[in-house]
């Protein structure tokens, strides 16, 4: 056991003190995440648009790529662009950042992502600068072929 740091009480972790400090009205509650827009004009469970960059739509548009659809699906899809912003602005690393965490390509249609993985290979390494990491793709490859219920 340890003091809580609140109270000084000998506990693992003080309630008392947790409940009161969870009732407390966030200075964050409002505050909106970086690009967001003032109103929401897409699901998350819609295929990815550049309407979900918000306020950065412009900087995505101006990427090369922005008209070259790796993957379209009505008027969402996987862009170029959108891969590049990923490496560029959200430390996407792999082929898994971008087909699962950034555009969830892997979980709306995992065919899909299987089929536009080595092109999402080369723009990684074209944008990182390094040669493509073929263990990773490789890796991917066997978990989208677990998902699309093709292994």
């Amino acid at each position: 056991l340890v003091p809580c740091r609140t109270c000084a009480r000998a506990s693992s972790r003080c309630w008392a003190c947790w409940l009161r400090i969870a009732s407390c009205v966030s200075r964050t509650a409002r505050l909106p995440l970086l690009g967001a827009p003032a109103t929401a004009s897409r699901s998350l469970h819609q295929p990815p648009a550049a309407a979900l960059y918000g306020t950065e739509q412009p900087l995505l548009m101006a990427l090369p790529g922005a008209d070259r659809w790796l993957w379209r699906d009505g008027d969402g899809g996987l862009s170029e662009a959108m891969v590049r912003f990923a490496v560029r602005h959200e430390m996407a690393r792999t082929v898994e950042d971008v087909l699962a965490r950034r555009s969830r390509l892997l979980f709306l249609d995992a065919r899909e992502a299987l089929r536009v993985s080595p092109e999402v290979a080369r723009l990684l390494a074209e944008e990182r600068g390094q040669p493509p990491d073929m263990q990773a793709l490789a890796e991917f490859q066997a978990l989208a072929a677990q998902y699309a219920g093709l292994s």
